[in-house]
């Protein structure tokens, strides 16, 4: 080291005072100097070439491991309640089966069953028992809880049904106690709604997962359930660890799983490709029959009884008969050998298939609980094994593709069922799985076994699908698969609620109290105000009705033509009532899946102007009113020909109308005449006659508007019951506060034509005349309404 320095100041020396290198102490700084500024220039032009080079994002890349822990936590969280769930499901459900197999006198209990099963789920499981319904309805619309109860009460219900001899299968269960244990752990933990969605995604893809012991298929299936043509990506850490780290749970708990023969080997053949499409067709059609026979049995035990725990019993008489007449057993449960038989070769029945989905259909149908999949999987590899027989190829061969391909079509998820099939029966011929599984997706229409599938891209161009729709509301506007018949028009009163409805409507909370209320309705210019819980459900509305009973003595139209003074005094004395102690609870609602045949009929039905608009949580999504209804039939083209079945009465004329009771006053009346006739018949407008014709119409909101003050001030003491109307005197006339001139009808008009005339003019009564001229009556817009549809007590959807 010593040497070194010696050497670097001897060199220096020589280079400042040898004569032979007279360089000058200045010159040689400013050259290392020019030496350090070209390192610096070399490494800064390094630097950016290496920072062009690669776009590495530091702040992205620790925000992905920020991610990425806390999924890991949260989701081998979830996987572990998922898959302990689904390893105690599994256990007691070999025991239930092992036990019926052993006693099938059980089957003979079904109906008594069934009955307590429903009676406890109609009696205490609220929201519970939408099952799978409600889990993937929240994972869109993220609007309501999905209770705790759910997982005993699924599992208990479940094992009942195998128990005594129902068919039904065990995805549902797995994927409602997934999903319960997993949103009531998020709101442990306190977690934003987009945190929660993604625990109800890890919850299901856990269930399914462990359930199945297929943990890449559960993976896929939590991101590609909630949606028809999509995947939710942002799912794929939660559910990816839910279902790997549930799968392991449930194996390491001692649950068993099935397991199948590894499916042949077959390579690229177009002619295979083509029969295994034709078959594909065949399975999409066969999900699409299960789905109808479930919904179609619902509705007809719905026509059939009211009370719920008593379709249960029915369905469950249905399956003791079948069994007996089938002479076996082998349909009841979950009828696992039934696949084993057809993936392997052995064989069953031509029509094993179409007894499983009977059996199955009429279970699930009837309110028993359990899941669709196991069920699926038998149905779709029994009929491999008949299609294979069909088509010429190994039945063995297509019952493994079936096995999956039925339940892809009834699923809408052609993904996570063709990777089921890879881990079912091995990854042999995985271009056939796809195959089918895609063709069955496609073949089985918009329809599925989750009914709150949000459809975000449809399966066929130009299918009609409207931004948020789901298969539930799709059904809704497809009305039997026959075409019309000729003159029926099933266009407008098929429609959904939804479409037509007002969005937004004006509401308050429990605990608005009243002075604010009036002020609301004053400034949006309502007259009815639906009422709030903290969770944005309905609980109430407040009307004219309401205002009354506590003691107001105005309505609101009324209170809406006060000056601002005069609605002071008016309600300054009702700051202590709120809102939740005068409205009406539980208004009669209408559904935005239901048609507005659903919502014409409620109307007409209940006398009512308006209806809030909910959905199966009971969240306030809208407000259809009588007006909303009617706009929509005045624009509506009046046919030339008009069939006897057309759902809307287009030939009705006014005389066919319930014509409200009209009252008269001569045009030379004074106003206290006018008056005394309004309050005597509890009225809010007269016509005016001269000479036995009528010449105007006068209302209370033409007195108000048109009088002179000194003359208004008396007539609100009069309306608001302050003062008598035989204590004052008007010196002001009819005719000069009436509206002239005024629109009259003849009874043979028909009431389309009325109806335009009441909506293009805005007014709510026009006067109807006889033949020989007199005053017949007032028609409003309830009776045309409700002289117009023809929809009858129309099913909600």
């Amino acid at each position: 080291m010593l040497k070194k320095l010696r050497e670097q100041w001897a060199y220096h020396f020589k280079t400042w005072f040898d004569a032979d290198h007279p360089q000058p102490v200045g010159e040689s700084r400013a050259q290392q100097a020019a030496n350090r500024a070209r390192r610096h220039a070399f490494w800064q032009r390094s630097y950016g070439t290496i920072n062009e080079l690669f776009n590495f994002n530091i702040p992205e890349f620790l925000s992905f491991l920020r991610t990425a822990s806390k999924w890991l936590v949260l989701g081998t969280i979830v996987g572990i309640l998922a898959g302990t769930a689904s390893a105690i499901f599994l256990i007691s459900l070999a025991w239930a089966t092992e036990i019926r197999i052993a006693n099938p006198q059980l089957l003979f209990l079904l109906p008594v069953a069934g009955f307590i099963a429903g009676w406890f789920y109609w009696r205490f499981g609220g929201t519970a028992s939408k099952g799978n319904n409600l889990v993937i309805d929240e994972v869109n619309n993220n609007q309501s809880r999905i209770p705790l109860r759910m997982a005993p009460f699924v599992l208990i219900g479940t094992i009942m049904t195998h128990f005594f001899g129902g068919s039904a299968g065990r995805e549902g269960t797995a994927i409602q106690m997934g999903a319960s244990l997993a949103d009531s752990l998020q709101r442990l933990l306190r977690l934003n709604s987009v945190d929660r969605r993604l625990m109800i995604m890890a919850g299901i893809a856990g269930g399914f997962g462990s359930v199945f012991g297929v943990p890449a298929a559960g993976f896929i299936f939590g991101m590609e359930v909630q949606n028809v043509g999509r995947i939710r990506y942002e799912g794929i850490i939660p559910c990816m660890v839910a279902s790997f780290v549930g799968d392991f749970v449930t194996r390491a708990l001692g649950a068993h799983h099935s397991h199948y023969p590894a499916m042949a080997e077959m390579g690229v053949d177009p002619a295979l490709m083509l029969k295994v499409a034709i078959a594909g067709i065949a399975f999409g059609l066969t999900s699409m029959l299960f789905i109808e026979l479930v919904h179609g049995i619902k509705h007809l035990l719905q026509r059939i009884t009211k009370l719920p725990p008593l379709y249960p019993v029915i369905g469950g008489f249905a399956i003791i008969v079948m069994t007996l007449l089938v002479g076996t057993t082998d349909y009841n449960g979950l009828s696992l050998p039934l696949i084993s038989n057809s993936v392997s070769g052995a064989g069953v029945v031509t029509f094993a298939f179409l007894l499983k989905l009977l059996f199955t259909t009429v279970t699930l149908g009837s309110g028993y609980y359990g899941g669709e999949v196991t069920p699926l999987l038998v149905i779709g590899s029994t009929l491999g094994f008949t299609m294979g027989r069909l088509l010429g190829v190994d039945p063995a061969f297509m019952a493994s593709i079936g096995l999956v391909a039925v339940f892809a079509g009834a699923s809408n998820t052609p993904l996570a069922s063709a990777v089921m099939g890879i881990e079912l029966v091995g990854g042999g011929a995985p271009l056939y799985l796809f195959l089918g599984c895609v063709v069955a997706y496609l073949a089985s229409g918009h329809r599925g076994i989750y009914a709150t599938q949000q459809v975000a891209f449809p399966k066929s161009f130009g299918f009609d699908v409207q931004q948020g729709d789901n298969l539930q509301a799709i059904a809704a506007r497809q009305h039997g698969w026959l075409p019309p018949l000729p003159g029926i028009s099933s266009e407008f009163g098929s429609r959904l609620v939804r479409s037509i409805m007002s969005r937004q409507p004006v509401t308050v909370r429990e605990t608005t109290p009243l002075p604010e209320i009036v002020a609301i309705a004053v400034r949006e210019g309502v007259r009815s105000m639906p009422v709030l819980n903290p969770e944005k459900a309905l609980v109430g509305i407040i009307t004219d009705e309401d205002l009354y009973r506590a003691g107001v003595k105005a309505n609101f139209t009324l209170l809406q033509q006060m000056t601002m003074a005069e609605r002071l005094r008016e309600v300054e004395s009702y700051e202590a009532v709120t809102a939740g102690m005068i409205m009406t609870p539980d208004p009669i609602t209408v559904l935005h899946t239901d048609v507005i045949a659903v919502a014409v009929d409620m109307i007409n039905r209940h006398r009512l102007k308006r209806l809030p608009v909910v959905d199966k949580g009971g969240h306030l999504m809208g407000i259809i009113t009588r007006s909303d209804i009617l706009r929509e039939i005045v624009v509506l083209d009046l046919p030339e020909a008009v069939d006897a079945g057309s759902e809307l009465n287009w030939q009705a004329t006014l005389e066919d109308v319930e014509l409200e009771p009209a009252y008269t006053v001569t045009k030379d009346a004074s106003v206290a005449e006018a008056i005394q006739v309004m309050l005597e018949n509890d009225i809010r407008r007269v016509i005016v006659m001269h000479d036995h014709e009528v010449v105007g119409i006068v209302t209370e909101s033409d007195m108000i508007h048109r009088m002179v003050n000194e003359e208004r001030d008396k007539l609100m003491n009069v309306l608001q019951g302050g003062t008598l109307l035989g204590d004052v005197t008007f010196s002001q006339t009819v005719s000069e506060v009436m509206t002239t001139p005024v629109i009259v009808l003849n009874n043979s008009t028909l009431a389309y034509l009325a109806l335009r005339s009441l909506m293009e003019n805005q007014i709510k009564r026009i006067p109807v005349l006889g033949n020989h001229g007199e005053v017949q009556g007032l028609v409003g817009r309830a009776g045309i309404m409700d002289v117009l549809s023809h929809f009858g007590n129309a099913e909600r959807s």
